[in-house]
């Protein structure tokens, strides 16, 4: 015989949700992830970012999310965080949610090639060597 589950009431929900605001590579992979919550929050957590949206809608998305009572961490991409920190530095400031800059895709890949090639040159000047 199983178990009837505990029922626990939607005023007694707790958990805190993740917001996402990125360009579409970043803000993709976290959705896959499972951060994405369409269901139990009033509006979606996460925004794609794209050509085709204003500075202005963005940091409307933005200070909804930091308002959103049920959102204790937001994370911004790095490119559109630029745009956001002054908006960010006009807000009254609270414990929650904790606010953090993701890199990108795009600002990743200079790291990693300009590591890549470090590698290379030192395994080819070890041959030269040998």
């Amino acid at each position: 015989m199983n178990a009837p589950e505990p029922q626990i009431a939607a005023q007694d929900d707790v958990r805190l949700f993740i917001g996402i605001i990125g360009d579409e590579d970043t803000t993709l992979g976290f959705l896959l992830a499972g951060v994405g919550e369409a269901s139990i929050l009033p509006a979606k957590n996460y925004m794609m970012v794209t050509n085709d949206n204003s500075v202005s809608e963005v940091e409307k998305f933005f200070v909804a999310l930091y308002q959103n009572s049920k959102i204790g961490v937001i994370l911004v991409a790095s490119d559109i965080w630029h745009y956001l920190l002054p908006v960010y530095n006009g807000m009254i400031k609270r414990q929650l949610p904790i606010v953090l800059e993701v890199p990108m895709k795009c600002t990743m890949t200079t790291p990693l090639k300009l590591k890549e090639r470090e590698v290379v040159k030192r395994k080819t000047d070890m041959d030269v060597k040998s």
